[in-house]
């Protein structure tokens, strides 16, 4: 079976053209996961950053509420009031 000079051309082009859109399509699923993954890393550390201030809050309602019963109410109220406070926008950033 012998091709023509320009058969072997135009399938030389077409494998070509085969290569190359099979990297591409490889080339643009990589960049599809590498951006979901980038996103997913991303959320990862708003969440760790919403505990983080979550658990400071906690640490300054736990404080306040420890000296509750002190003579000097003013003091022991700033902690808790500033805990709830943050709660409070914590839990309307992330719609709870």
């Amino acid at each position: 079976m012998t091709m023509k000079i320009g058969t072997r051309i135009l399938a030389g082009y077409g494998i070509g053209l085969l290569v190359f859109l099979t990297v591409g399509v490889v080339s643009y699923r990589s960049t599809t996961a590498l951006v979901a993954s980038a996103d997913s890393v991303a959320h990862t550390h708003r969440v760790k950053e919403a505990l983080a201030a979550v658990r400071g809050n906690l640490l300054n309602a736990e404080t306040g509420s420890a000296d509750f019963c002190s003579p000097a109410p003013i003091a022991t109220s700033i902690p808790i009031a500033l805990g709830f406070a943050m709660w409070m926008a914590i839990s309307r950033a992330y719609g709870n």
